[in-house]
């Protein structure tokens, strides 16, 4: 009995090795990799879908990726409509949205961008860590809007989780180097 345990084993030992031997080569993918999807929504509204190349590209700094990434004039030369006085452009993506208006010659006015689930600046994390020791935050918001390309207004909307019970918390980031942590 001994001697057939020993020679099925060995067995098994050869054609795993074998097994091991052959190698498959695959063709390499490729991956497409498109920019916006184009929509429009009402008279001088239109909606970008954005596809980031990576996670968090468009939600760090919405409005430098939109300046980096979109020309307005290019975009109102492609419309080819002169009524307009104004264009509302949306780009949105997985994360959130950002809102920008901009004049008849493309100069931008305002913005408005709201974003859920994305991170959070390691100064509001090290805050948090310090001031609500053994909570763990299960959802954020981040709301701002602004004049021109400047962030006027900023808060996070943050939950907080400890066991059963929950808090909502408000962090103004402007507001946070006199006050400190807000909460409601």
């Amino acid at each position: 009995m001994k001697a057939i345990m020993y020679y099925l084993f060995v067995l098994s030992c050869i054609f795993s090795v074998q097994a091991q031997e052959e190698v498959i080569e695959l063709d390499p993918a490729n991956l497409n990799y498109f920019e916006t999807a184009f929509i429009k929504t009402g008279l001088n509204e239109y909606q970008f879908k954005i596809n980031e190349e990576y996670a968090g590209q468009f939600s760090i700094n919405p409005i430098e990726y939109v300046k980096t990434n979109f020309d307005i004039n290019q975009f109102i030369a492609a419309i080819d409509n002169e009524d307009y006085d104004s264009y509302e452009v949306n780009f949105r993506s997985s994360k959130g949205f950002l809102n920008a208006s901009y004049d008849k010659e493309g100069n931008l006015v305002s913005t408005f961008q709201q974003f859920k689930n994305i991170y959070v600046p390691k100064d509001i994390r090290d805050d948090l860590y310090a001031n609500y020791k053994g909570w763990s935050m299960v959802k954020n918001k981040y709301v701002a809007s602004g004049k021109l390309d400047r962030i006027d207004r900023a808060v996070f909307k943050i939950r907080l989780e400890r066991g059963k019970e929950h808090q909502n918390i408000k962090i103004t980031p402007k507001a946070r180097m006199n006050s400190g942590v807000a909460s409601n």
